[in-house]
C-alpha cells in the first residue's frame, strides 16, 4: 500500500510491504507491539473522565508517541525512496513537527496495511 502525506508541510509517498521487518531493524522494536502499545494508551487516555487530568497524560505521551510515529514514517518513506537521507539529516529538515498532525493516522493505518487482511481473517 502506499499513500501521500504531509510532514512539517512537505509532501512524501508512504509505501508498506515488508515494513514490519525494516522497522524491527531500524528500532529494534516490533511494530505490532508498538502500535498495540499505541492503541492501549489511547483508550486508557480516553477513559480518563477528568479534563484537566486527560490533558496532562496525552501531554506527557505526546512526544514518545509522536518519535514513534516519526519512525515509522521514515522507514515507510525510505521503502519507497531509497535517497532519502539519514533520519536524522531527515528529521532536522522538518520545520514544524507539531504544527498539523494528522498525518498520524495514515502512518498507523499504511503501517498495518499488508498484515491487516490476514488478521482479519483469523
Amino acid at each position: 500500500m502506499e499513500k501521500k502525506i504531509k510532514i512539517s508541510g512537505k509532501e512524501f509517498t508512504i509505501k508498506s510491504s515488508f515494513t514490519t521487518f525494516s522497522y524491527k531493524n531500524f528500532t529494534g522494536n516490533d511494530l505490532l507491539k508498538d502500535l498495540n502499545k499505541l492503541n492501549k494508551l489511547n483508550s486508557e487516555i480516553g477513559a480518563i473522565k477528568d479534563e484537566t487530568e486527560r490533558n496532562n497524560r496525552w501531554l506527557d505521551e505526546l512526544f514518545p508517541m509522536i518519535e514513534m510515529a516519526l519512525k515509522m514514517a521514515y522507514v515507510m518513506i525510505k521503502e519507497k525512496d531509497k535517497s532519502i537521507p539519514s533520519y536524522e539529516d531527515w528529521l532536522s529538515s522538518m520545520d514544524d513537527l507539531m504544527a498539523d498532525t494528522s498525518w498520524l493516522g495514515d502512518v498507523f493505518e499504511t503501517a498495518i496495511s499488508p498484515i491487516s487482511g490476514q488478521l482479519q481473517k483469523n
